[in-house]
């Protein structure tokens, strides 16, 4: 039932946000989830209300994957991983390390 709710959410926001008819929405999402056959309807309607997908040339393009992509780059950096915030106050004992904040 759940899935037959996300499907009109899904239909009516590509018509409401793309101004896709029914009938291409259905071919749009169709050829979508063959592409992209481990999610649902109920994950692509989150996707569309989050902006994660857009429409290019009568197809769906996920955005999520350049998202996380994106964002390992910038945590990355040129040279690593950079942390930047050292308040932590490290104290060893025999057997472990305790973080204390």
């Amino acid at each position: 039932m759940e899935n037959i709710k996300a499907k009109e959410k899904v239909l009516a926001l590509l018509l409401m946000r793309f101004k896709v008819t029914p009938k291409d929405s259905l071919e749009i999402t169709k050829e979508w989830f063959n592409n992209n056959g481990d999610y649902d309807w109920i994950f692509l309607e989150t996707c569309l209300r989050n902006h994660l997908v857009r429409l290019e040339n009568n197809k769906l393009i996920n955005l999520y994957d350049e998202h996380i992509i994106k964002l390992v780059n910038d945590m990355r950096g040129n040279e690593g991983i950079e942390i930047k915030d050292r308040k932590y106050r490290l104290t060893t004992y025999n057997q472990c390390l305790a973080l204390l904040n």
